[in-house]
């Protein structure tokens, strides 16, 4: 889904309802824009100052879909890293999570009492 878009010469964004223009924006519809760019089917229109008349919409349109795109290529970088970080956990800690199951007993480890517990 396209979240931020440039038609009729102004810049617009999704705000979960419909398209509004860019200068209307606020802090909560710029959450919105974050969370929505986390899904993989987040879409924005190219900044391309000669498409918006506006200066205002030109300003703010640019500087939205930078950070977005920065977001964007980060997020991915984050996902490679978390991934990695995971496969490093059950390569390290596997035999804890087959304790877990009951399919294997890891040796030396006793059996916690929630009572026993200090706090």
């Amino acid at each position: 889904m396209k979240y931020l878009e440039i038609k009729d010469k102004k810049g617009y964004y999704w705000n979960d309802h419909d398209m509004v223009e860019i200068d209307q924006i606020n802090k909560d519809d710029l959450l919105k824009l974050i969370n929505h760019a986390e899904e993989d089917e987040f879409e924005m229109d190219m900044f391309d100052e000669k498409n918006l008349q506006n200066k205002a919409h030109q300003i703010i349109y640019q500087s939205i879909h930078t950070k977005l795109t920065d977001f964007l290529g980060d997020r991915e970088q984050f996902k490679r890293d978390v991934d990695v970080l995971y496969a490093e956990a059950v390569g390290e800690y596997g035999a804890d999570i087959e304790t877990e199951t009951g399919e294997e007993e890891v040796e030396g480890e006793e059996e916690i009492n929630p009572d026993e517990i200090p706090f």
